[in-house]
């Protein structure tokens, strides 16, 4: 097996976007204002989000309380002009639809998330943080948990608008 396709495998892991889904969902409900439940929508902009080496520099690099429409910003500052990033995001979502719902599936399986059928979302069944996580994985569910916190302060209509996605 190839090297590159052993990368493909750790990123592609269903149990590793299973933790960041989790974590994304936790930040989500904590951010002020959120609802209870996260939409299954805004579950399909992570891992796309996250698995793009692009976009997961940018997010690092962004402050927690800057926002995601300041994220988002900087996607067309001069500087950077990486405007056709977040135009295909949409694309990289549907790509990795199967990936998502795969790591949902294995979230709900190991009872760290749960249906709310009446939200039309899901909730965290547990707060805790992760106790053993590898170093090379930390900077990701960082990055869902700040995801988290910037999506939940915001309706699914900003998040699709900002994020020039459709859901």
């Amino acid at each position: 097996m190839s090297i590159l396709s052993q990368e493909v495998d750790a990123v592609q892991n269903p149990a590793l976007a299973s933790v960041l889904l989790w974590r994304f969902t936790i930040a989500y409900a904590a951010a002020p204002q959120a609802p209870v439940a996260t939409p299954l929508p805004a579950l399909f902009v992570v891992l796309p989000l996250l698995f793009d080496e692009d976009t997961a520099s940018m997010l690092a690099s962004t402050m927690t309380s800057s926002g995601l429409r300041h994220f988002a910003d900087k996607f067309t500052q001069s500087r950077v002009a990486k405007t056709d990033i977040l135009l295909v995001l949409e694309r990289r979502a549907k790509a990795l639809r199967p990936q998502t719902l795969e790591a949902l599936a294995f979230a709900l399986k190991a009872r760290l998330l749960s249906l709310d059928k009446a939200a039309g979302g899901v909730v965290a069944l547990s707060q805790a943080p992760p106790l053993s996580l590898p170093e090379s994985v930390k900077p990701l569910v960082r990055n869902a948990e700040k995801l988290g916190t910037w999506s939940g302060s915001l309706s699914l209509f900003e998040l699709s608008a900002t994020l020039n996605v459709a859901f």
